[in-house]
């Protein structure tokens, strides 16, 4: 019986995951894996140990220019590699200190890349905006989506990026104004057979909070001490 083809969602987390740390056993990626893919909203399942062994092995064995995109940003190293331009470091640096204010690790190159052109492209918007337009900007990523039936989101995203309608009621009014005249979709989708819905300024930070808010701090760690040693 022919063996079941792993989700290529997947076996980039695994790809990313040996590239983080080439040591890690099979049972801490596949924990790894587990946790990453829930995190992601990834519903295919999850590969076997051996499974995430052989693809880890096969993705280790590829050439520098094949794995140098998944490898764990950071600088300067990632420029003196030629995985990012110079002209990158500071949305990249900006990058790399919001995902981990959140709890996340290092962001890969390729995350890194495609931020720094979402920066680009929109500069002023709040860092969970650009980061999912990252994510829509980059093809391995925009195929994935499209796959899970979210290929129109680039759209309105897009039309969110260009009108920046949290920025102001002037640009919420000019943002609401081509949606009523279908010449931009909105970023709320509409219900089949309804009219895009327009979105008040006043509750963009309401509805879109995750996208437009700085992540939330982590808490301080409190050190625990075992009783059996603490002093009489």
């Amino acid at each position: 019986m022919p063996r079941p083809k792993t989700d290529d969602a997947l076996a980039q987390i695994i790809a990313e995951l040996a590239e983080e740390n080439p040591k890690r056993s099979a049972a801490e990626m596949l924990i790894a894996l587990r946790n990453r893919a829930k995190r992601h909203g990834i519903k295919a399942p999850i590969p076997t140990e051996r499974t995430i062994m052989r693809i880890k092995k096969a993705k280790l064995s590829q050439t520098e220019e094949e794995r140098r995109p998944r490898r764990p940003f950071s600088w300067p190293e990632s420029m003196e590699s030629g995985a990012l331009p110079w002209e990158a470091t500071a949305a990249a640096l900006e990058y790399l200190a919001w995902l981990q204010a959140g709890g996340s690790g290092r962001p890969t190159n390729e995350s890194a890349l495609w931020f720094w052109r979402a920066t680009l492209a929109a500069p002023e918007t709040p860092m969970g905006f650009r980061w999912v337009l990252a994510g829509f900007l980059n093809p391995r990523t925009r195929a994935e989506d499209e796959r899970r039936g979210y290929g129109s989101l680039i759209r309105r995203i897009e039309s969110a990026a260009a009108f920046k309608p949290w920025i102001s009621k002037k640009t919420s009014d000019a943002y609401n104004r081509a949606i009523e005249n279908g010449y931009a979709p909105s970023l709320h989708f509409a219900k089949p057979n309804e009219k895009e819905r327009t979105i008040p300024h006043s509750s963009w930070k309401k509805e879109y909070g995750p996208l437009m808010n700085p992540p939330k701090p982590l808490p301080k760690k409190t050190e625990t001490r075992d009783p059996r040693r603490q002093s009489r």
